[in-house]
C-alpha cells in the first residue's frame, strides 16, 4: 500500500448506541484504482460515501451499482468494492435488532444486497449525507451520525424475543450446542425456529451457524503470525481443509489467497470494512 490511508472509530452515543457496535470514519487517497473484498459478517453495514459514490458488485451479480450512501443486509457471499485510489466516507456497523427500530424494515426485508439509503429510510438519507459534507473532522462527522441515524429511533416492537436469544445461541453453535437445542430453549420446534429466524432476518439458523464461524475465523486470519490449521480449531472447523472450503464459499477466495489479496489493505486501513453484513 503506497498511499495515504487513515480512519477513526467511535463509540455511538444516545440511541443509536444500542443499535451500532460501532462508527468508522476512513478515508484513503493516492492509491491505483483496485477493488475490495466486502466479507459477509453478522452486522448490518451503512456506509455514506463523501466522494464518489461507492461503485459495487452486488452477491451473485455481474453488474456494477453506484451508491451514495447505502446499507446492506446479511450475506453470505462478498461485495465487491470498486474504487479509483481514493474514497472517503462513514461507515456504522449495526445490530440486526436496529433494523425495524432504525430502518423501519426486518433484516430480511433488505436481502443480501446493498441498498440505496433513502429508498429505506426515505429524505434523511440526504440530509445526512448533505450534513457531513458540511464537517470537517471526525468527531464533527460522529456528532452528525449520532445524532441525524438517533432520531431514526422508532418503537416498531422490534425483534421477538425468541428470535434475539436464537440468534445469540446460534453464534456460539461451534461450541456444542445444536440448533435443536437451539430449538428447545427457545421454546420452539426446529422448523418453527427455521421458518421465524428466516423470515426475520434472512438466514436458516445453519447459515447463522456457519456466518458466526466464519466471522471468528475471518477475525482470526487477519493475524498473519496464525497458522490456519490453528485458526481452524480455534474457529470451531473439524480441520483445515473445512476451513477452506468454508471461506472459499463465504468469500470467494481461500484464506492464502485473502491473505495476499487483501490483508495489506486491511492492515493500512479499518473502514470501509464489510459492505455485507450481531444482535
Amino acid at each position: 500500500m503506497t498511499g495515504r490511508h487513515w480512519h477513526a472509530s467511535h463509540r455511538p452515543r444516545g440511541p443509536l448506541r444500542r443499535y451500532a457496535c460501532r462508527v468508522v470514519a476512513y478515508g484513503m487517497s493516492g492509491e491505483p484504482p483496485g477493488r475490495h473484498i466486502g466479507m459477509p459478517s453478522r452486522r448490518l453495514t451503512l456506509v455514506v460515501s463523501l466522494d464518489e459514490p461507492l461503485t459495487l458488485t452486488q452477491p451473485g451479480d455481474v453488474r456494477t451499482s453506484a451508491l451514495g450512501a447505502c446499507v446492506a443486509g446479511l450475506a453470505v457471499r462478498p461485495t465487491t468494492i470498486h474504487h479509483e485510489g481514493r474514497w472517503r466516507g462513514i461507515q456504522v456497523d449495526l445490530r440486526p435488532s436496529a433494523a425495524r427500530s432504525l430502518l423501519g424494515v426486518p433484516v430480511a426485508e433488505l436481502g443480501e444486497r446493498s441498498h440505496e439509503l433513502a429508498d429505506v429510510v426515505g429524505p434523511v438519507a440526504d440530509t445526512l449525507r448533505a450534513r457531513l459534507h458540511d464537517v470537517g473532522t471526525p468527531a464533527e462527522m460522529f456528532d452528525v451520525v449520532d445524532d441525524a441515524l438517533g432520531a431514526l429511533w422508532g418503537d416498531t416492537g422490534g425483534t421477538r424475543p425468541e428470535v434475539a436469544e436464537a440468534w445469540r445461541l446460534l453464534g456460539t453453535a461451534e461450541r456444542g450446542l445444536t440448533v435443536t437445542e437451539v430449538a428447545r430453549r427457545v421454546g420452539w420446534s426446529t422448523r418453527h425456529l427455521e421458518s421465524q429466524l428466516t423470515a426475520e432476518v434472512g438466514l436458516t439458523p445453519t447459515q447463522v451457524v456457519r456466518l458466526s464461524r466464519f466471522e471468528r475465523a475471518h477475525a482470526l486470519v487477519r493475524d498473519p503470525g496464525r497458522r490456519l490449521a490453528d485458526v481452524a480449531v480455534a474457529a470451531g472447523y473439524a480441520d483445515q481443509a473445512h476451513l477452506t472450503r468454508e471461506w472459499k464459499a463465504f468469500s470467494g477466495l481461500t484464506p492464502t489467497a485473502w491473505r495476499a489479496q487483501e490483508l495489506a489493505y486491511v492492515q493500512a486501513v479499518d473502514g470501509p470494512a464489510d459492505l455485507s453484513s450481531g444482535t
